[in-house]
């Protein structure tokens, strides 16, 4: 289809997609793909669209706001928008693009992810990979014919899967991934945060605000997490008795362990395994 809106130019083109029942509820599903070139003067503002926003910048440049965030796309960059919160661009200059409406039960997951070190505006390495691959999925919909809803969700997640890991992360990130090796391969053992801390090359007090903000817990709350996730794991998939297991997750007490777990779960370790 091709665009009626104001200040984009008669070309551009777009297609639709309504997505059945069960895929809405398992599946990253599109919901609107389109190429647009947008004038001079074009705006948008919106409070709320049930969607997330993925837009390719070709060309040009735009400025907007998301969820109250400042932000500026130049080409070269993608944008990922929350579209349920309220969001606005504009261009004096205009810009082309090439952009994705999609939703699902994990686009929330992949938004959070991707955004987190420093909001919408992305500056991927691969920019070109993952213009191939919204080009890709776009030309099917231009030439036909439409694609499976699973090989939809398919080129989805592979598109925001090249964003995953933005080349630009906070200082300190590569560190975090090798206090979370540790953490998780030495759950038996009592690591100090002083000792996760020295690993990092930080001071106790900016290591944990570090890991707060990248992880989303406290370095503690994180290894109380992966020795209960551990446990659950042994307490199901093995018949080691619950000192054994109490030991390998990092708990010298049984009466400690179990207390720890049903707290987190509302069930005993024996309550569980019986479930």
């Amino acid at each position: 289809m091709f665009s009626c809106e104001p200040l984009v130019t008669p070309g551009s083109r777009y297609y639709n997609y309504a997505a059945g029942a069960l895929a809405r509820s398992s599946l990253l599903c599109l919901q609107c793909i389109g190429l647009f070139t947008y004038l001079p003067g074009y705006q948008l503002a919106r409070r709320s669209y049930d969607s997330f926003l993925l837009e390719v910048i070709l060309d040009g440049e735009l400025e907007g706001e998301s969820d109250g965030r400042p932000f500026r796309a130049v080409r070269g960059n993608a944008v990922l928008l929350d579209c349920y919160r309220p969001h606005r661009y504009a261009s004096a200059t205009g810009w082309q693009a090439l952009w994705l409406h999609f939703d699902g039960p994990g686009a929330r997951g992949y938004y959070d992810w991707i955004t987190r070190p420093g909001g919408p505006v992305l500056a991927p390495e691969n920019f070109e990979e993952l213009h191939r691959s919204l080009a890709g999925l776009f030309q099917q919909f231009d030439n036909g014919p439409i694609p499976g809803e699973g090989q939809m969700a398919r080129e989805i997640a592979g598109a925001l899967g090249l964003l995953l890991d933005p080349p630009e992360t906070p200082p300190g990130s590569g560190g975090l991934d090798r206090v979370l090796r540790t953490i998780n391969e030495n759950l038996h053992w009592e690591l100090s945060v002083r000792q996760l801390a020295e690993q990092a090359h930080f001071s106790e007090y900016h290591f944990i605000r570090l890991f707060r903000s990248q992880v989303g817990m406290t370095p503690r709350q994180y290894i109380i997490t992966a020795r209960m996730e551990r446990a659950r794991h042994l307490l199901k998939t093995t018949d080691l008795p619950l000192e054994t297991i109490s030991e390998q997750v990092g708990y010298t007490s049984d009466s400690v362990f179990c207390t720890q777990f049903k707290r987190r779960y509302g069930v005993t370790p024996t309550e569980y395994r019986q479930t």
